[in-house]
Formats: C-alpha cells, sequence, structure tokens
C-alpha cells in the first residue's frame, strides 16, 4: 500500500503557520486580558470617586440639615411674634415690631460631576448591575431635587419674604406686613419639606454607600 508522502517544505510551512496561529491567539487572548484588566480599574477608580462624591454630599446634606432644624424654633417665634404685631396694627395699636433673628436658612447643594463623568466614559461597565442601579437611582433623586428647590424662589409668597424682611418693619404698611407674614408661613411650611426630605436624602446616601 502507497502512502502519500507529504515534502519537508510542506510540512515545514504548516508547522510555521500552525505556530502563528496560535501566537495570534495568545496575543488576541493577552490583549483582551489586558483590556479586562483596564476596564476593571478603570471602573474600580471611577467607582471611588463617585463614593467620595456621594459621601461630600452627604457630609453637606447633614450639616445643612442640621442648621435648618437648629434654626426652626427661633423662626416660629419671630413668626409668632410678628403674627401678635400685625394682628394688633390691623387694630389700630401701633406697637414695636419684633426683630427678624439673624438666620442662615441654606439651600440643599449636591454635585454629580463624578457620576457624569463616568457615565459619559463608560468606565462603569464592569460595576455590579445592582448596584449600578442604586447609584443611578440616588444621583436621580438628588437631581430631581434640585430645580424644585429652585423653583421655590419663584413662589410669590418666598419673594415677599425676601422683598420685606429687609426692609424697615416699622415703615411697612399693614398690607406689607401681612404679606410678610404669608411668606413666613410659606418658609415654614417648605422647611418642614425641606426637613423630612433631608432625612430621606442622608437614609438614602448612606444605604448606597454601604459595602
Amino acid at each position: 500500500m502507497l502512502h502519500p508522502h507529504v515534502p519537508e517544505e510542506l510540512r515545514h510551512f504548516g508547522k510555521h503557520l500552525f505556530a502563528t496561529f496560535l501566537g495570534l491567539l495568545m496575543a488576541l487572548g493577552l490583549e483582551q486580558w489586558r483590556e479586562h484588566r483596564l476596564e476593571a480599574r478603570l471602573s474600580r477608580e471611577s467607582l471611588h470617586r463617585i463614593e467620595a462624591e456621594l459621601r461630600r454630599n452627604r457630609e453637606g446634606t447633614a450639616q445643612r440639615l442640621a442648621q435648618v432644624a437648629a434654626e426652626r424654633p427661633a423662626m416660629e417665634a419671630y413668626s409668632q411674634e410678628l403674627e401678635r404685631a400685625v394682628a394688633a396694627r390691623r387694630l389700630g395699636r401701633k406697637g414695636a415690631m419684633p426683630q427678624r433673628p439673624s438666620l442662615h436658612n441654606p439651600d440643599f447643594s449636591f454635585t454629580w460631576s463624578a457620576w457624569e463623568t463616568a457615565r459619559s466614559t463608560g468606565s462603569l461597565r464592569r460595576v455590579d448591575s445592582g448596584r449600578l442601579q442604586r447609584l443611578a437611582e440616588v444621583y436621580s433623586d438628588l437631581q430631581r431635587f434640585i430645580p424644585i428647590q429652585d423653583q421655590m424662589m419663584a413662589v410669590p409668597a418666598f419673594a415677599d419674604l425676601m422683598t420685606f424682611s429687609r426692609l424697615d418693619h416699622e415703615l411697612l404698611t399693614t398690607e406689607e406686613l401681612g404679606r410678610l407674614l404669608n411668606g413666613l408661613r410659606f418658609q415654614q411650611v417648605w422647611n418642614l419639606s425641606r426637613i423630612r426630605i433631608g432625612h430621606e436624602t442622608l437614609k438614602e446616601l448612606d444605604e448606597v454607600l454601604k459595602p
């Protein structure tokens, strides 16, 4: 029985071709491994920056919430005194107007630059999907609150508060004092809402920052 004889040159070429093919596969696998490690590293770094940003948001929220809550009794006392003074003024009795206490009443402020950067660069592909969803929900809530807070500035009652509280109360008319008092009432209701939202935000941030 005859056996085909493969020329030595052809066998050498086949070995060389196989070695080249195997080398390409190894190079491709190595490149994919390097890309995987790079993506994983970028995801970790982005996640660390996001967590640091959320911790700063939490710290700022806690400070502002504590200040708003601490100033609330003084604001309520001032509102009650002003209400009595306005009622007396409407009855024709002109008494001394109460002095408004020096309060800061800070707005809540959040940042989300680390989150937006990570989203735009696609560096969160290696983050667990469940964790990624929780992060997205938290940032969505933070971003949704700021426009609501800004819109409060355009409410007429708040505009009256900003206008008349800066003026000498003794020179305000009864109507202007009433508008000032209405603005104070609006601010008190809004502050109660902000305190509630602040506590909910802290709870949400604490949850998402858990390992």
